[in-house]
């Protein structure tokens, strides 16, 4: 079927519907809080299925600051915590953030701010 398949929504020339026979939820970041941020930030994500999970923090650069998980984890939903720390273990400087998650194919990006 031709179309854009957004989540469980399929767009297509005849009109917009559910897509029924997906099964399976997306896996994605869903919301970073308090955000912005002084110390602890709080980060929530749904994973669709069982598989590896992996969620960095990048800055403005582009440059990875710190990989808050690497596993495998069941479906469902989950939060991690991010301590503001960089990978050496110091304190980040205030500014914006990127905090992106891989899940199977699945991509997911969310900014936050840190604040002092």
């Amino acid at each position: 079927m031709d179309g854009i398949y957004i989540d469980d929504v399929e767009i297509n020339v005849d009109g917009i519907g559910i897509n029924e026979n997906s099964g399976t939820t997306a896996s994605k970041l869903c919301g970073i809080y308090p955000n912005p941020s002084k110390d602890l930030t709080h980060i929530s994500f749904i994973i669709g299925n069982d598989e590896d999970v992996l969620i960095e923090v990048f800055d403005m650069l582009g440059q990875k600051v710190r990989v808050i998980t690497d596993k495998f984890l069941a479906k469902g939903s989950h939060t991690v915590i991010w301590d503001g720390m960089n990978a050496s273990g110091s304190g980040t400087h205030e500014g914006i953030y990127f905090v992106r998650m891989k899940a199977g194919d699945s991509f997911s990006e969310k900014k936050v701010v840190i604040i002092k």
